[in-house]
């Protein structure tokens, strides 16, 4: 599981953002044959919320599976979702390669501004 951190503030006052609920998901994709439609999956990782002066962090968590075809070393899609009750919803989709490692299994997303409903 990759990690993540940044620091959420408010677009229009630039002031950092405490309380905001942040989700990782992996995303999944699948192909229904009989019908031809392809479905998309969330599954929920990992949880938590800005701190007051809007900091989030994600710690990494290295993924082992035991596989005949070495498929942990294909990139994978998750999805990180930043919701408050008073500001739009913010996701972002990014690609995570299991074999990251150090500095490079933390995804930075910097500063996200949120917009006030």
């Amino acid at each position: 599981m990759p990690g993540a951190k940044g620091i959420i503030i408010d677009k229009q006052t630039e002031a950092p953002l405490a309380n905001v609920h942040i989700n990782l998901a992996s995303v999944s994709v699948s192909r229904n044959p009989t019908n031809h439609l392809t479905v998309w999956r969330t599954n929920q990782l990992f949880s938590t919320e800005s701190m007051s002066n809007g900091v989030f962090k994600i710690p990494p968590k290295k993924e082992w599976s035991l596989l005949i075809i070495p498929s942990d070393i294909f990139q994978r899609e998750y999805v990180l979702t930043m919701e408050n009750t008073n500001y739009q919803p913010f996701n972002v989709k990014f690609i995570h390669s299991p074999l990251d490692s150090g500095k490079y299994a933390i995804k930075n997303f910097g500063i996200v501004s949120l917009i006030a409903k």
